[in-house]
């Protein structure tokens, strides 16, 4: 008797079928898993536009045009836009300290490069068209068209943001980036546009509720972030983990999640709630 082999093209059509029966199993399609933020945070923090520490008279220049934009109400309106209310609390004026030729370099250029991580919703991210879009973009826009300069997107590596920066690559990081003590050693920042805290992210479904459930599990975080930071500067619960796993992005660090790699991910409350609010 001859043995019988399954030809290449029915094997895979089997195996597809097979594969498409798993998922359809209760609890085996987890990417549609809804998410939710453990109540307690690890730190509070303020948002800012970072330029080099020596462009002084460019952060001037974009500070400027944000506080007329406060003043007039266009900061508020962006706000209502992306977040339903107004976010930005009490922009601040500062003195016009700049005697470097860094906004004469960039009128002359004529745009504005700007580097961003593109997975950070709703500051700065891709949408379902391939279009860079986000709070940060739109407030980055009116603020270039009010200086009669154009804008150019560049998303970056954030690990490597310091690397843009210096190489001169970009001219500002303005992506819900975290003003610190540390990086203010080189950063020159504009005034605070609006506040955030770094809290935990879990699956809804699951059964830490406090900073306390979490020991023991491992914890998800983007690399280079100020999550990190928060997380550094937290020995103790960071003691109580088992691992901490570092990610390109909170995107793919909230997948990993789903899949039940890691218990939770410390990332940007602005982010997470955007997450969530958009789950269906």
């Amino acid at each position: 008797m001859k043995k019988r082999f399954f030809r290449p093209l029915a094997l895979c059509a089997l195996a597809a079928a097979l594969l498409a029966t798993v998922l359809l199993l209760p609890g085996c399609n987890k990417s549609n898993q809804k998410l939710r933020i453990i109540g307690e945070s690890l730190a509070t923090e303020q948002y800012g536009v970072g330029f080099r520490l020596e462009d002084v008279a460019l952060r001037d220049k974009v500070n400027d045009t944000l506080y007329q934009m406060k003043q007039d109400g266009t900061m508020a309106n962006i706000s209502q836009t992306w977040f339903g209310k107004d976010v930005t609390g009490a922009f601040q004026a500062i003195p016009d300290t700049g005697t470097d030729n860094s906004w004469d370099l960039v009128k002359q250029k004529g745009t504005l490069v700007l580097g961003l991580d593109a997975s950070f919703p709703p500051m700065g991210y891709t949408d379902d068209n391939g279009n860079i879009v986000g709070y940060d973009i739109d407030l980055a826009k009116e603020v270039c068209s009010r200086l009669g300069i154009t804008l150019t997107l560049q998303p970056i590596n954030w690990d490597s943001k310091d690397v843009y920066m210096q190489a001169h690559t970009i001219d500002c990081i303005w992506n819900g980036f975290t003003i610190t003590a540390e990086r203010q050693q080189v950063y020159s920042f504009t005034s605070p546009y609006m506040e955030n805290d770094q809290v935990l992210v879990v699956l809804d479904s699951s059964p830490y509720h406090t900073l306390a459930d979490l020991a023991g599990k491992k914890v998800a975080i983007q690399k280079g972030s100020s999550a990190e930071d928060a997380l550094n500067n937290a020995a103790d619960f960071k003691a109580s983990l088992a691992a901490v796993n570092p990610f390109d992005d909170n995107v793919t660090a909230i997948q990993n999640v789903k899949i039940g790699q890691d218990a939770a991910v410390l990332m940007d409350s602005v982010v997470a709630q955007y997450m969530i609010s958009q789950q269906k």
